[in-house]
């Protein structure tokens, strides 16, 4: 393959592209150490021992780093790796080792997300933040009937800390409580079930 085209990235690291594709990122003294320039020959050889050598030892080093940081789940991190400029065969090799060593298991990760946020988020919240992070609907829906979300609990919490009192509120206060509960993620069967429970005590 031919270099036919090297990128300054930021002040230590330059992209390199090569037939018309990026390749990989390296810092300058890298890309002096193996001569790399444009219009000239990459050969498969070298192409290979940068990514065995450099590219997919740094790619795994990273991921570790920010695993060690935070949990992440399998989208997340690939997020991480393609914005951090890491060619797709650095981000599939990294990836397939993670999971193999069970660095990251994105059934898991959902099942202690929920867990802690159960309490504090309704199901679609849930749902929502965890598509964001790469979770399927299916799995959120099969995990969440392990761990139940009391979203009736959730629902009171919220309005003692809104000091929402039944005996004192009028229609449009209430309407304008119910509003809010839906906006945050209940369901309207499951607002108006809590309402109706509260206005018979």
């Amino acid at each position: 393959m031919i270099i036919d085209r090297i990128e300054t990235m930021d002040r230590r690291r330059k992209k390199i592209f090569a037939d018309g594709e990026f390749i990989f990122a390296l810092y300058l003294g890298e890309i002096r150490q193996f001569g790399l320039e444009e219009g000239r020959e990459l050969t498969e050889e070298l192409y290979q021992k940068i990514l065995r050598e450099i590219i997919f030892k740094r790619a795994r080093e990273r991921a570790v780093y920010w695993l060690k940081c935070s949990a992440r789940t399998e989208e997340e991190l690939r997020r991480k790796l393609r914005d951090g400029a890491y060619p797709p065969a650095a981000v599939e090799y990294v990836i397939g080792l993670l999971k193999e060593y069970r660095y990251i298991d994105d059934e898991e990760y959902a099942r202690n997300f929920i867990e802690i946020h159960s309490k504090g988020k309704s199901r679609a919240e849930l749902t929502a933040l965890l598509a964001r992070k790469g979770i399927s609907r299916e799995c959120v829906s099969r995990l969440m009937m392990e761990c139940p979300v009391d979203e009736e609990s959730q629902i009171l919490r919220i309005l003692e800390k809104r000091r929402f009192h039944p005996e004192e509120a009028d229609q449009k206060e209430t309407a304008r409580q119910m509003a809010y509960l839906m906006r945050k993620g209940f369901s309207y069967e499951t607002v108006k079930r809590v309402f109706a429970e509260l206005f018979v005590r």
